[in-house]
């Protein structure tokens, strides 16, 4: 499912579209029952975690913007308002049993935007299998593929784990000028 909206002349427009069932599991990957547990032993365990899921959406980016350059689109440019508000609405979804959408008007307003789009995943896989099935699901890989979107961010939060192996809830925001 992927949410984009654009706002014109005084009007909202909100498009929603489906995804196969069982490629993204409710636009999460699945990765296996769901453990509310968190990594929580401590400063150097926090520090740990911090790295992990800067890592992990940092290889998100790249993983989009390699799928970007094969398609003969300009990487997308890192932007903080978008970083800022993936990282809020990443840290929302934790816990939740179904990764749903919201709108986006908030971040239309904060970002100062006319266009944006977001993609969500949850998943104890590697990064770049959440861009591939992210390019697999026609709503998500629109988003990826759109050219209008020039700016965005991916932040990642820790959603329990699988036989010790973190699982992410991550979201991408994309932005157009």
């Amino acid at each position: 499912m992927r949410i984009l909206l654009t706002r014109g002349a005084g009007t909202l427009l909100a498009l929603t579209l489906g995804v196969a069932a069982g490629v993204l599991g409710g636009c999460g990957l699945e990765g296996g029952a769901r453990d509310r547990t968190s990594a929580s032993a401590g400063p150097r365990a926090s520090t740990s975690l911090t790295v992990v899921r800067e890592e992990y959406a940092a290889r998100l980016e790249q993983g989009v913007n390699n799928a970007r350059r094969d398609g003969s689109l300009r990487p997308l440019t890192h932007d903080d308002c978008a970083a800022r508000a993936a990282t809020g609405r990443a840290e929302q979804l934790v816990g939740v049993d179904e990764l749903t959408h919201r709108p986006l008007d908030d971040v239309l307003e904060a970002c100062g935007v006319t266009l944006a789009a977001e993609n969500l995943s949850r998943a104890t896989r590697p990064p770049q299998e959440v861009v591939e099935a992210w390019l697999a699901s026609a709503g998500h890989a629109a988003n990826i593929r759109n050219s209008e979107f020039v700016r965005g961010a991916v932040a990642c939060e820790q959603d329990g784990d699988e036989a010790g192996t973190p699982r992410m809830v991550c979201v991408q925001i994309f932005l157009a000028e």
